[in-house]
C-alpha cells in the first residue's frame, strides 16, 4: 500500500514532534501494510514556514533513521500547500515540492482554509493550470462552504 498524504517528518508541522514519535508512526504504518509514503508537511506562511529545501532535508534525515532502525518504509516528499497570497511567489522561488508529473502537469497538493473558499481561488487555479501545475485539493470535506454545497468544487 502507498500513502500519498501523511505527516511523518518530525518537528516541522502538526505531525510528530520528535524523531522517536516519527519512527513509531513509521513502524505502525509498515505494520498496517504501507510500503511507500509521500510525506506532505504543511507549507503555510506564518504558521509552518517550510520550503522544498527544508522538507527535503527533513525527509532525508528520516530516511537515514529508518535505515538505522531497519524500518522498511520507502519515503518521498511533496507538500500540503496552503492557499495564500504567497503561492505565486513560492512557485516563482521554487519553494514548492510537487508530487511529480502527470500528462505534462506538475501535481501540487493545495489546501483551502477550512471556513470558506477564498474569493479569487478560481483565478489562482486557472493561473496554475496555465503554468502546467495541476492542483490536487487536500481535504475538501473539511471546508464548510464545500460541506454546504459540494458544487463549489466544480
Amino acid at each position: 500500500m502507498i500513502d500519498l498524504h501523511c505527516h511523518l517528518l518530525p518537528g516541522i508541522d502538526d505531525g510528530p514532534r520528535t524523531m522517536a514519535e516519527a519512527l513509531e508512526m513509521c513502524r505502525i504504518a509498515v505494520a498496517d501494510g504501507i510500503t511507500h509514503a509521500i510525506t506532505t508537511p504543511h507549507i503555510h506562511p506564518g504558521r509552518w514556514d517550510n520550503t522544498r529545501e527544508s522538507i527535503q532535508a527533513a525527509c532525508e534525515e528520516l530516511k537515514t533513521e529508518l535505515q538505522l532502525h531497519n524500518i522498511p518504509l520507502q519515503l518521498g516528499y511533496a507538500a500540503e500547500v496552503r492557499l495564500t497570497d504567497q503561492v505565486i511567489q513560492q512557485i516563482a522561488d521554487n519553494e514548492i515540492p510537487f508530487y511529480g508529473e502527470v500528462d505534462g502537469y506538475q501535481i501540487m497538493l493545495l489546501e483551502f482554509p477550512h471556513g470558506h473558499i477564498i474569493p479569487g481561488s478560481d483565478k489562482l487555479v486557472h493561473w496554475l493550470l496555465q503554468r502546467k501545475i495541476r492542483p490536487l485539493i487536500a481535504h475538501p470535506e473539511r471546508n464548510k462552504q464545500v460541506m454546504k454545497d459540494p458544487a463549489h468544487l466544480t
